[in-house]
């Protein structure tokens, strides 16, 4: 009997380990919250992506890869596999690239429609569509040349290129998509080929002939498919939203992706994810230390600092950071006359203190950057040592280059075209604090050496519209981001590029970086490419179109509550994937 007893025992302790070493189950009703700067204003990728908009649309659009937060890898979402693209040799497309995908069986819109061929192909004919308010998709899918559908699979489709280039493949699969039921009920575009809307005169016929073909653009661009009806094939779906309150976004019901618990983008730990929108950064630390919020990114240096010391609040918070591909610059006009010269930028340059920018206004938590290209990267060029700042030097280039002042007032000139010219500039920021100081810095290095620099502020969004994009400006304190796909210079540095309209805002560029960048488009061997990447670092590095400064680390402040992973991936960090950091339930054996 005791033999028994002992036998039995064992067991049922066997049984309860078995059980505590099981994955535990996550809490169902799990909430976040969140702090957002601001209103996102629209969710929609293709009409609307800025940064703040893509911290809440990236749970409800994703495309059919992205980049793994952890191994920063082109990871498959909505595809069996991310394929690699063959060329064409003959037919039509001869001399392009092909890339067959196959979606998931499983796939589906939060509604319950399966994700077809049909919705990958009307999302590249809705950005082609001239009226749509997608220009920098445009510009980003512009070789996209044809979507080939199957009747016997309507989740196979190909993707043709007119040719082959350096990010072919991630151009092709981190598109996010659309419904086209949802998005084009009429079926306006079904009929329409990719080539259509790219003929102007088939477009202006269309516009003519078709009532529908304008009134879709219109629809797809309005209110109604950017902050009312917003359907996606993301873990989550919108919830509640009130504007400049909060954004609250639900976990879609028996969501397909359930069945890929080991991929990132389709997690759904928490219930629901709330965006408190928080403008002021004192308030919403209030928040947070009074655990009303949970979790709040995109912290100040000086409050994560602060905060980082206090004794009580290292018991309460994770404090996290992530190296994220962004950089902040001043941007120059290079086509101004008084901009126009090298030697003037280059002593711009060394007229700022940047290391005492990421000293006193980052804490030492910034990593400067000689130009476009972010350090993590593989080929960023660490030969080149960031421009010191050096008053005296940039008094010698511009004495050299005969800027000098003829009438003792306090700013130097020069004689162009038969008119006194004087370095008065006028610089823009925004409402950023940051970028406020940093051109009041600028301003008085410059006062020194006889450079005048008066500061306007506007909303970004005016700098962007009324002065960047109609060339209408002098500097402009600045800040780029980017994704982790190889960078392509083209479009941003390239002199095709230099018309209004158009990305290369600067005005940078002659046949020689002109000749690199499209050599770098082009080349597959990754030890020839890193040499044009060097390449074109070191021309930029000679002719300092704009003034780089440094890149920064995400700061971001977590209630010990949950556990997250951050990553270079922007913005972050991933809300989808936090979880309780201490689970009391156990999994069924």
């Amino acid at each position: 009997m005791n033999v028994l007893l002992r036998t039995c025992f064992l067991m049922l302790l066997l049984f309860f380990v078995a059980c505590k070493t099981d994955k535990p189950t996550l809490d169902k009703d799990l909430t976040v919250k969140i702090r957002l700067k601001a209103d996102p204003q629209k969710l929609s990728p293709m009409v609307y992506p800025t940064s703040t908009a893509r911290e809440v649309f990236q749970y409800i659009f994703l495309p059919l890869a992205d980049y793994d937060p952890v191994s920063l890898e082109l990871t498959p979402i909505l595809v069996e596999k991310v394929p690699e693209g063959v060329t064409i040799e003959e037919g039509p497309h001869k001399g392009g690239i092909q890339f067959d995908f196959q979606l998931l069986k499983d796939a589906k819109w939060s509604d319950g429609k399966d994700i077809t061929a049909k919705d990958y192909h009307f999302t590249v004919k809705a950005v082609n569509h001239p009226e749509v308010n997608a220009s920098g998709w445009r510009a980003y899918i512009k070789e996209i040349k044809e979507v080939i559908l199957y009747e016997n699979d309507p989740k196979k489709f190909s993707v043709v290129m007119s040719k082959d280039y350096m990010v072919a493949k991630e151009t092709v699969s981190t598109i996010n998509m659309y419904p086209s039921h949802i998005y084009d009920e009429m079926d306006v575009l079904n009929g329409l080929k990719i080539a259509d809307l790219k003929d102007k005169a088939k477009v202006q016929e269309l516009a003519d002939s078709d009532t529908l073909f304008s009134a879709f653009a219109k629809a797809f661009n309005s209110q109604k498919f950017t902050n009312e009806i917003v359907v996606g094939n993301g873990p989550y779906k919108l919830g509640q939203w009130e504007t400049n309150q909060y954004v609250v976004l639900d976990r879609v019901e028996n969501y397909w992706g359930e069945n890929y618990s080991e991929n990132p983008f389709l997690n759904a730990h928490p219930k629901s994810i709330e965006f408190q929108i928080i403008p002021d950064e004192t308030s919403a630390l209030s928040l947070l230390k009074s655990q009303e919020i949970d979790f709040m990114p995109s912290v100040g240096s000086s409050n994560f600092s602060s905060l980082k010391g206090d004794e009580k609040a290292m018991e309460m918070f994770s404090f996290l950071n992530a190296e994220l591909i962004r950089y902040y610059y001043i941007g120059l006009n290079n086509r101004n006359p008084n901009l126009s010269e090298k030697s003037v930028r280059q002593a711009l340059a060394h007229l700022v203190d940047v290391d005492r920018i990421i000293e006193t206004l980052e804490l030492g938590m910034g990593t400067r950057t000689i130009g476009h290209f972010n350090p993590v990267r593989s080929y960023y060029n660490n030969d080149l040592k960031p421009i010191p700042y050096l008053p005296e030097k940039a008094a010698e280039l511009m004495d050299n280059a005969g800027w000098k002042d003829s009438n003792n007032n306090g700013i130097r000139d020069k004689v162009i075209d038969g008119n006194l010219e004087e370095l008065d500039f006028k610089i823009l920021v925004s409402s950023s604090k940051l970028g406020q100081k940093v051109s009041l810095m600028f301003k008085e290095s410059a006062k020194a050496v006889g450079v005048n620099i008066e500061l306007v502020q506007k909303e970004f969004k005016r700098i962007r519209q009324d002065h960047l994009k109609k060339r209408d400006f002098d500097m402009a304190c600045l800040v780029a981001t980017s994704d982790l796909a190889p960078i392509d210079p083209y479009d941003k540095w390239h002199t095709d590029n230099m018309a209004v309209g158009k990305r290369n805002d600067f005005g940078f560029g002659d046949q020689n970086s002109d000749d690199v960048i499209l050599a770098l488009r082009s080349e597959k061997d990754q030890t020839k490419r890193k040499d044009l990447y060097h390449k074109l670092q070191e021309i930029m590095y000679d002719e300092q179109p704009v003034i780089f400064l440094y890149c920064p680390t995400e700061k971001m402040i977590l209630n010990k509550k949950f556990k997250a992973v951050v990553s270079a991936r922007r913005p972050g960090y991933m809300a989808n994937s936090f979880v309780p950091l201490s689970v009391e339930s156990f999994s069924e054996n």
